[in-house]
């Protein structure tokens, strides 16, 4: 990834030849051993070139990079589901990095712009 907040390219996020996980791990601030999803996560490759508002912070990028996959990709991440069906605890999204991330579901093809 190049660009974004603090950088010589502010106003602009790139990715070339990223993985999904790579981009994944990147809006919700997780280490790769820290990820499950589909056998495809890692393998598969994507070009992305994001806008970023004027005077974004990186916070605000993660927020952006996850309706970006919610949106094209139908993302959609959980905290593993064991806490919420056992203890049935309900979670907001993390102000920060979040310990763990589990894909329940992610479409390989993205949907059109």
């Amino acid at each position: 990834m190049s660009g974004g907040p603090g950088t010589s390219d502010p106003q602009r996020i790139t990715y070339t030849n990223a993985t999904l996980q790579l981009i994944l791990m990147d809006a919700y601030g997780v280490r790769p051993a820290r990820t499950s999803g589909p056998g495809w996560l890692a393998p598969e490759r994507y070009n992305i070139v994001a806008k970023v508002p004027p005077g974004a912070t990186w916070e605000r990028v993660s927020v952006m990079l996850q309706n970006l996959l919610a949106e094209r990709f139908n993302a959609a991440v959980s905290l593993p589901g064991i806490v919420e069906r056992e203890l049935g605890l309900r979670f907001e999204k993390a102000k920060g990095a979040v310990d763990m991330l589990v894909i329940d579901h992610l479409d390989k093809t993205p949907t059109p712009n």
